[in-house]
């Protein structure tokens, strides 16, 4: 044992002089480590964790089944670690070995994708995994999201960028992505504008093809969840945003999760007329926006208080006067 315990320590320090030692002194030293140790983690795993780019090359040149055959505690191969570090050249080479670990699920049915995009990676990390496997992009996490879902829950505006951008797939494809629904019907859409990121709201109004105006499996479209959505300034400003990008509700029973609306940027009217009008369109929107904020199921909350005020009112007024009362009698 005491020679895979200096194994393990040359891993942590990188010494790629100290691996070839222990390697002459025994030729198959790597062949046994994983059965001799009571670790899940390899001196890959630790390698990479630390971002010992030469000593992982000297690993993966004399074992290359180090970087498939096995996993830590958590299901994680070494290409998950390195992806979630942003160890690009380190992705690079163990992709090089193996490029089906691309599709490796962690114990949390996670891809190197996924954790890159959820660790805030580095963007060419981001590149490189998507570029070498596009098939990861499709794969599908718990409650059904897809790699673009995981980019807006976690705000990661410029993975998606690269992904919707520089994803190798036909047009038709990049569309189908985008509008990817989860298992509560919710599209990327969708959930960017519960979450309030608006960057990424923006950004997404302006790709062809998004469904801006497709409904969830509550029926629910993107400005539905914002108009419901708790009122903070963040929740306003994405209201405001929607209500000016002529986000709409479903105009009839007809429309349903398989069938949204089409992305509409703007109302059907002539361009000249809405030159014309465009201020004053964006002062009635931004009212409108400042009216909902008081407004929910279209009744008016001030409206809806006002007797409820008056009876509190009322109330307060006669347990003050009790006392006085109490002292006449």
């Amino acid at each position: 044992m005491e020679m895979e315990k200096k194994l393990f320590e040359a891993a942590i320090e990188g010494s790629v002089s100290t691996l070839k030692t222990l390697i002459q002194k025994d030729p198959l030293i790597l062949d046994r480590i994983t059965s001799l140790t009571f670790f899940h983690e390899t001196p890959l795993h630790v390698a990479v964790l630390r971002g010992h780019l030469e000593f992982t090359r000297a690993l993966l040149s004399h074992n290359p089944q180090l970087a498939t055959e096995s996993a830590d505690s958590l299901g994680r191969l070494p290409l998950h670690l390195a992806a979630a570090k942003g160890h690009l050249e380190i992705v690079r080479d163990l992709i090089r070995v193996c490029p089906g670990a691309c599709l490796a699920r962690d114990k949390d049915g996670m891809t190197p994708l996924h954790v890159a995009v959820a660790k805030g990676a580095r963007v060419e990390v981001v590149s490189e995994l998507t570029r070498s496997s596009p098939e990861s992009t499709r794969l599908r996490v718990d409650g059904g999201e897809t790699v673009h879902h995981s980019c807006v829950r976690y705000n990661n505006l410029e993975a998606l960028k690269v992904l919707v951008d520089e994803l190798p797939v036909g047009e038709n494809d990049n569309i189908n992505l985008l509008n990817a629904r989860d298992d509560d019907g919710n599209t990327i859409f969708h959930l960017a504008t519960l979450h309030k990121h608006l960057e990424m709201i923006k950004y997404l109004i302006t790709k062809p093809g998004i469904q801006l105006n497709a409904v969830n499996k509550n029926g629910l479209t993107a400005l539905d969840l914002a108009e419901n959505a708790p009122r903070d300034m963040q929740g306003l400003e994405v209201l405001n945003f929607l209500l000016e990008s002529n986000t709409q509700r479903p105009t009839n029973s007809s429309s349903s999760s398989s069938s949204p609306a089409p992305n509409k940027a703007l109302p059907s009217k002539s361009i000249a007329a809405q030159e014309n009008n465009a201020g004053a369109n964006n002062t009635a929107s931004r009212a409108k926006s400042w009216k909902r904020f008081f407004t929910f199921d279209g009744k008016n909350h001030l409206e809806k208080f006002r007797g409820e005020i008056f009876i509190v009112s009322a109330i307060i007024v006669l347990v003050t006067a009790l006392p006085i009362i109490n002292m006449k009698v």
